[in-house]
């Protein structure tokens, strides 16, 4: 039988969601009968935390062992679903997840801001620069946010056309951000 390790993030209440309100418990194995079908009725995890993120229902980070015909969803690279998965340890991971969000802004900061420059607006390249990245609340990590937006929205496709880079390893490194603290809550 094939299993696959990986990543899932539950609800606040620890149980599982799509109708299904069974409590989920480290240790315990969680299995679905009948035909798979991914958001209806199989049980995800994502290979990595960050795909894990992608269809978050919640806070709670489960390290899990996904098993019974695991198969890739075709439309999310990343996310596996299966007949049975196992919690092998979970954790609240709001703080990390909020430490994540400080982590991401002050990773994109820089490159934003090169992009800006590059394509010949410093006023709105040293705005970006300028801003504080010490987010204590989601709310202020989305005021960061808005305040980006605005500074950067003239010159989104035209920085985008004269200095791309490269998304996937800016995505590989984010992901080593976001596993390494989640990994911090089970050591």
């Amino acid at each position: 039988m094939k299993t696959m390790l990986g990543w899932h993030f539950a609800a606040a209440d620890r149980r599982l969601t799509n109708g299904d309100r069974r409590e989920i418990k480290v240790g315990e194995t969680l299995s679905v009968t009948g035909n798979l079908e991914p958001c209806r009725n199989a049980l995800h995890m994502g290979a990595t935390a960050l795909t894990a993120l992608e269809c978050a229902a919640g806070p709670i980070a489960c390290r899990v062992e996904l098993s019974g015909k695991v198969r890739e969803k075709a439309d999310m690279p990343g996310v596996w679903y299966g007949r049975s998965r196992k919690v092998l340890a979970m954790a609240d991971a709001t703080e990390a997840l909020r430490l994540f969000t400080g982590d991401t802004l002050a990773y994109r900061q820089p490159h934003v801001a090169t992009l800006l420059g590059r394509a010949g607006l410093a006023e709105h390249a040293a705005a970006v620069r300028g801003l504080a990245i010490t987010s204590t609340s989601l709310a202020e990590a989305l005021s960061v946010f808005d305040a980006a937006r605005d500074a950067a929205r003239d010159a989104a496709r035209a920085a985008a056309r004269a200095a791309p880079w490269d998304a996937w390893a800016a995505r590989d490194d984010l992901d080593r951000l976001l596993g390494a603290r989640l990994e911090a809550l089970f050591a």
